[in-house]
């Protein structure tokens, strides 16, 4: 479900929830604590004690499953490479508006397999942009609609920060 919170805080300072603290994390690492978020994910979804049923029933009417969630981290992969690659390209892009909730009607119909294989899809292909990514392009600038203005390392520091701290909501809703 889509958050109005202003999340770009946590470029900042860790995040108040989930205590991940992105800003520190350098631009070499982000492809492995990509790759490590992932395999979290894909044992929480696929992993030895992974309960199909439980992975993809709502906790509570307004709360995604651990599946839509999932789904939608893998979305969001694939917007912010689109968004990275426009950021490379172009001088100072404005990012189109994107409503989670509207891409997560087919959330629901997904299976855990189908939510992993989505997942490392997109967890390739973003972690092969960070890692082929030349030194000066971390510095190119995009901005959101609403004025927020990143350079490509804020905004993929600010998607890990999403990616993870999805991974601690749905962690945390288990416990």
């Amino acid at each position: 479900m889509s958050d109005s919170r202003d999340w770009t805080v946590v470029l900042q300072a860790p995040c108040g929830e989930c205590g991940v603290d992105v800003g520190t994390i350098a631009a070499g690492d982000l492809a492995g604590h990509l790759a490590d978020s992932i395999d979290a994910w894909a044992d929480l979804l696929v992993g030895p004690d992974a309960v199909p049923a439980d992975l993809i029933t709502r906790p509570h009417p307004t709360t995604w499953s651990v599946v839509e969630y999932a789904s939608h981290v893998a979305d969001v992969m694939d917007l912010f490479q689109e968004r990275i690659f426009l950021m490379i390209t172009e001088d100072n892009p404005t990012f189109e508006s994107w409503n989670p909730d509207e891409a997560a009607v087919h959330y629901a119909n997904r299976s855990p397999e189908h939510a992993v294989s989505l997942l490392r899809g997109a967890s390739n292909r973003l972690g092969d942009v960070f890692e082929s990514m030349a030194p000066h392009l971390w510095e190119r600038t995009g901005s959101r609609a609403d004025g927020a203005v990143f350079t490509v390392l804020s905004l993929s520091r600010y998607f890990l920060h999403d990616d993870l701290h999805h991974l601690f909501d749905v962690t945390r809703a288990k416990s």
